[in-house]
């Protein structure tokens, strides 16, 4: 499941005027530690058992801004379906 697909996807921690933030006595930054997150299952799931890009994304943006509101993780993408990246 996760070897099927063709696309590019940049996911970047801000948007280009922003900083990234890391908060004091964190391990990771904000950006970091929501992408983890979202790979070890915090994302809505579908019941296949995978992590899909968009659900990656619509998982760390939102995760992201609520805890520091001037940071705003972007997503650029050629993609033809929302692919698997990660298996749950």
């Amino acid at each position: 499941r996760l070897g099927t697909g063709t696309c590019r996807v940049l996911i970047a921690s801000s948007r280009a005027e922003e900083t990234s933030h890391i908060l004091a006595g964190a391990r990771n930054s904000l950006f970091t530690d929501a992408v983890l997150g979202a790979l070890k299952g915090a994302t809505p799931s579908r019941g296949d058992g995978v992590v899909r890009i968009f659900e990656l994304f619509g998982y760390v943006g939102p995760t992201v801004a609520a805890q520091h509101p001037n940071q705003h993780p972007i997503l650029k993408a050629s993609v033809e379906d929302d692919f698997p990246i990660a298996l749950r």
